[in-house]
């Protein structure tokens, strides 16, 4: 068993052109990757990656940039069981993105600002949560795709013009995209066999739901 804990930070201020530049790659069990960065003023955009082969491992990654369009970029990848995943964002023109490959993993993104991105992928059996949560406006692309049983997935989106899409494929998987106080958002959710489906919206929005299987649900 190899259990270790690596926690990288970086600050960055001033008048500084180039942005930091953070990788971390681990393989075991139980082991704990941390990543924090900071932009300050005219400084650059900010790269983050994380990468971890085995069981039991936690990864997480904060990042804060200006909201002049200063962006900032996290990939984090887990191959294994019982894995979590984690990045915070605050800034404009931010980009998320998580992968999990195993059974048992959670993965969760957060972010605040204007014009970010996010895409999580799951595979595997039993992945618990895939949880995407967005303040600001003009956020695209937030895109969520989970293969496996026993799947839940997230998405609370708080602004205008905003871009959700869902696809799960499996059985007993639960989808579920809130948005409150934002016109003209896009939601889509795509589920194939026993599933269920939750959209809660409030303003002038276009929402499809896609349903293929048996015991399926949805909640409009």
């Amino acid at each position: 068993m190899l259990s270790f804990v690596l926690t990288l930070v970086i600050g960055l201020s001033g008048l500084a052109l180039a942005g930091n530049e953070a990788n971390i790659t681990g393989s075991g069990s139980e082991n704990q990757a941390s990543i924090e960065q900071y932009d300050v003023g005219c400084s650059g955009d900010n790269e983050a990656s994380i990468k971890q082969i085995g069981d039991d491992n936690t990864a997480s990654c904060y990042q804060e940039g200006d909201f002049n369009g200063s962006g900032n970029t996290a990939d984090v990848y887990q191959d294994g069981d019982n894995n979590q995943a984690y990045i915070g964002q605050d800034g404009s023109g931010n980009e998320a993105i998580q992968t999990q490959i195993g059974t048992g993993n959670d993965v969760w993104a957060y972010q605040h600002g204007m014009g970010n991105s996010t895409s999580q992928y799951q595979k595997g059996d039993y992945n618990l949560i895939a949880y995407i949560y967005i303040v600001g406006n003009f956020n695209n692309s937030i895109c969520q795709w989970q293969e496996g049983d026993g799947n839940e997935a997230t998405i609370n989106i708080s602004g205008d013009y905003n871009t959700a899409d869902q696809w799960q494929e499996g059985d007993g998987n639960e989808a579920t995209i809130t948005i409150i106080n934002g016109d003209r958002n896009i939601v889509t959710q795509h589920q194939y066999g026993g599933n269920k489906s939750r959209i809660t919206i409030v303003g002038h929005n276009y929402v499809e739901v896609h349903l293929s299987g048996n015991e399926n649900y949805h909640y409009p």
